[in-house]
């Protein structure tokens, strides 16, 4: 996934790039209408070097003419399509959940197994979803013959909500495509072909049943159907040779054994002549058996085996939808949100926390303390009296002038604030924090801007502190910008890196999990940081989890990617 800001393309609000692949590439966005309306959409975008190739371009125009034609619950919806700045779109349906190759590794990993109930439930809806393609007739009532050609788990979706979608009409063939296709010319993923499509043969709707076969053979068996390289493979796929599915599990219902060998039989005439037939049988199956699944059942399951994934989602979409910073106004954290996508973290002891955002204040950056790469190094260095303080580029913040109060004030106290405005726009945060401590011990909430300019003030003074090595003192600063705002994720992260600095590592580790609960957008920076604070505590086993969901959230930091690396060695040889 890319970061930055969004862009606009066209009525189309672009918000960050999800997937790329050899012809184009698919973003998050947003279309706005009237009225605030506003919904988060797909746009399959061609990719720029591509626009003048016939052959691609008529390939998804006619993707795009075909799934338009589309519209049933079991295939993605296609909104628009279009051409603008010179590149070809696709704007769809946008899913929120997993498809089918990633749901069955996940289940594998976690070695709770996709169910018999979920894995009917899944393929019937298959079914319904290539049947309906399978009989569909353009506006005037002519078949349109559609054949997918590539119904493979990369392109069967399982939203959260519980509902099986069929992807990527890329491929598929119709009698209706302006792009011909030719003979011999074989498209498609060949482990999951039929023996027709394999040896370059006319096909038709008959070759997804088999492939569809081949989805519910791999999720009931747990095993691939073909196995070997790319020549075996092939050559297993043209003779339809692979091991029966009663081989490798004994236990199913004996009517599902006779579905799999007759969706998998290698002559067309021989298998089920339509996804309506296998449908039928499988619905039998489940009825007679009282295997019934639903939306909410299988909803449940995906809900629960990726509860870290669905907060992560929700919140990089929250941040990716986050209204731009409006023209003029002062930088602030919140102002320089980026969308990066989120991940959940384990509390030392197991429990379900949120996930903090990726501040990305990098101690070159100028205000803040997400200072990575001198934290690690100070952290990892051999234990010394005082660690060297890192170094910190000029400060970026602009102080804004606040406005004239609503709240009447006596004279020597509006003079005494704007005494400590000037020495706070000076940088003089030591006699600026005094100016406002005094002034908050006496008027308090009288003057409406005091507050966050004390807490302004006291944040620089620890940073300021921070920059000299006096780690005491900005521990201190922070802890009283904190009681003004205990909110402030920022106070709290650098109030955790003050903490470290002067190796209170117990401290530092509350503060920094504390941060993670609040959610801010530098997530890999403060998982890093709590990493090594439990590094040096002694907690491998969370100091590890940590360092892989950073690597999660930012697979390009390499101060990550490297100390993990480091630590999985340290662990191997012990």
């Amino acid at each position: 996934m890319t970061h930055g800001d969004p862009t606009n393309f066209g009525k189309y609000k672009l918000l960050d790039r999800i997937a790329m692949g050899g012809m184009a590439e698919l973003y998050r966005a947003m279309i706005h209408g009237d009225h605030g309306f506003e919904k988060l959409i797909a746009v399959k975008r061609l990719l720029p070097h591509l626009s003048d190739e016939e052959n691609v371009v008529c390939s998804f125009i006619d993707e795009a003419r075909l799934a338009a034609l589309l519209q049933h619950r079991n295939v993605i919806q296609i909104y628009d399509f279009g051409s603008m700045e010179g590149r070809y779109f696709i704007a769809m349906e946008y899913l929120f959940g997993k498809d089918l190759h990633a749901l069955v590794k996940k289940t594998r990993e976690n070695n709770v197994g996709l169910g018999l109930e979920n894995t009917l439930y899944i393929v019937t809806q298959i079914c319904e979803g290539l049947e309906y393609a399978h009989t569909r007739e353009d506006f005037q009532g002519n078949p349109l013959n559609i054949i997918h050609r590539d119904v493979s788990p990369q392109n069967i979706f399982i939203n959260y909500g519980g509902e099986v979608k069929i992807i990527d009409f890329g491929i598929a063939k119709a009698s209706s495509r302006s792009a011909k296709t030719q003979l011999d010319v074989i498209k498609g993923k060949v482990a999951y072909m039929s023996p027709e499509q394999a040896e370059g043969k006319r096909i038709d709707h008959r070759s997804d049943i088999f492939s569809t076969g081949i989805l519910l053979y791999e999720m009931l068996t747990g095993s691939r159907m073909f196995n070997g390289d790319a020549t075996e493979v092939f050559s297993q796929v043209r003779e339809a040779r692979f091991t029966p599915p009663e081989e490798l599990v004994k236990d199913l219902p004996s009517e599902l054994y006779d579905i799999l060998h007759k969706a998998l039989a290698k002559s067309p005439d021989l298998r089920y002549q339509t996804c309506g037939d296998m449908y039928e049988d499988l619905a039998l199956c489940i009825q007679e058996r009282s295997l019934h699944q639903s939306p909410p059942g299988i909803s449940a399951f995906m809900r629960d085996l990726y509860s870290d994934d669905i907060v992560t989602e929700e919140i990089a979409i929250r941040e990716a939808t986050r209204a731009p910073h409006p023209a003029g106004q002062a930088d602030t954290p919140e102002a320089k949100v980026r969308t990066i996508p989120k991940t959940i973290v384990m509390k030392p002891g197991g429990s379900l926390l949120g996930n903090l955002p990726r501040w990305a204040p990098l101690v070159g950056a100028g205000l803040f303390l997400v200072v990575p790469a001198a934290f690690l190094a100070l952290l990892l260095a051999p234990a010394t009296e005082k660690g060297e303080p890192p170094s910190i580029a000029s400060d970026r913040v602009a102080i804004a002038q606040p406005p004239v109060s609503s709240v009447e004030s006596p004279p020597g106290e509006r003079q005494l604030f704007e005494k400590g405005l000037k020495a706070l726009e000076e940088k003089n945060y030591g006699e600026a924090a005094v100016l406002f401590q005094s002034l908050w011990v006496s008027v308090g909430e009288r003057i409406p801007e005091l507050k966050a300019s004390y807490e302004k003030a006291l944040f620089q003074l620890g940073l300021a502190h921070v920059k000299t090595g006096e780690y005491v003192q900005a521990v201190q600063a922070y802890e009283k910008a904190l009681q003004l705002n205990p909110s402030s994720v920022d106070t709290c992260f650098n109030l955790g890196y003050a903490y470290a600095m002067k190796r209170d590592y117990g401290q530092a580790e509350t503060m920094y999990q504390h941060v993670v609960e609040l959610a801010p957008f530098y997530l890999d920076e403060a998982l890093f940081n709590l990493a090594m604070v439990q590094e040096k505590e002694g907690k491998m086993a969370e100091c590890l989890l940590n360092l892989e969901q950073a690597l999660q959230v930012n697979p390009d930091n390499q101060m990550v990617v490297k100390n993990l690396q480091r630590l999985k060695a340290e662990v191997d040889e012990k």
